[in-house]
């Protein structure tokens, strides 16, 4: 489990804590590569991902990945809209599928991939 940017009393966060708990302590591991308070998370591919958020002047549109094998942060491609407080979540599903859905009306469903 780990713990994401977020807020102190006054101002966005970089910092990432890992939670073990064979040892049930907390460790801080990279901090990521800009403050992101409202930081949506999730895990996919093996990474952790934080995207969007807010870094104290400015909602995101910037996502980075953290590997952890090599406790490293990469950016990766921005999303076309700048977001905080965002839910994420990781799928195995074929991403065109995604992008062709319809809800029961048949109104297309906007997902950003």
């Amino acid at each position: 489990m780990f713990a994401i940017g977020g807020f102190d009393d006054s101002s966005p966060l970089d910092s990432v804590e890992k939670y073990d708990p064979r040892t049930n302590q907390w460790t801080y591991v990279a901090s990521m590569t800009t403050c992101r308070g409202g930081v949506g998370a999730g895990a996919m591919g093996g990474r952790l991902w934080a995207v969007g958020g807010h870094n104290g002047e400015q909602y995101l549109n910037s996502v980075e990945s953290y590997n952890l094998l090599t406790d490293r942060w990469e950016e990766s491609a921005p999303m076309h809209v700048f977001r905080a407080g965002s839910g994420v979540v990781g799928s195995i599903c074929d991403v065109e599928a995604l992008r062709n859905m319809h809800d029961s009306s048949n109104h297309r469903i906007k997902v950003e991939v």
